[in-house]
């Protein structure tokens, strides 16, 4: 059996001889020529065409890394910082000292006016109470008898 020397390709015409072992054609051999010089003809100009698209592309990446690297970036980084030293900053002090502080402090003096309010009437009510469960406690409604631990199994080997 024959055995082609070529791997099995679409352009190899070896993979149709058969095993009768025919005489190579000059058709055959020029067709091989030909396909390899077309083939390298080709890859010639495509090749060319590709290292123009290679610069092409090569320089509209760089372009584009200059636009996002070179102004866009500065100008983010500078407009956020603008816009928080020239508004947010005099917004927040605006709303802060005149709105947020006042409110609290006048809310924190109320709740301080009114515990010194309450603080007498809290403390004569606390005197009151004292009285009664000084009371309560002289009137023993539960007696409860305590004993240790040793004293309580003393009883219990007398009850046996």
């Amino acid at each position: 059996m024959w055995k082609s020397e070529k791997p099995i390709h679409i352009r190899n015409l070896e993979y149709f001889r058969t095993s009768d072992h025919p005489p190579p054609l000059f058709s055959d051999i020029a067709i091989e020529r030909v396909d390899a010089h077309a083939t390298r003809f080709w890859a010639e100009i495509f090749g060319i065409i590709h290292l123009f698209t290679a610069f092409a592309i090569a320089f509209i990446l760089q372009f584009y890394k200059f636009l996002l690297y070179g102004l866009i970036r500065p100008l983010m980084i500078g407009l956020v910082q603008l816009t928080s030293d020239y508004f947010f900053k005099p917004l927040f002090t605006v709303i802060y000292n005149g709105i947020t502080q006042p409110l609290f402090i006048f809310l924190y003096n109320i709740a301080t006016s009114f515990r010194d309010l309450c603080l007498p009437i809290a403390k004569g009510i606390g005197y009151f109470f004292n009285e009664i469960a000084t009371l309560l406690k002289a009137i023993r409604l539960v007696d409860w008898k305590h004993t240790t631990v040793a004293a309580s199994t003393k009883n219990n080997a007398k009850n046996v």
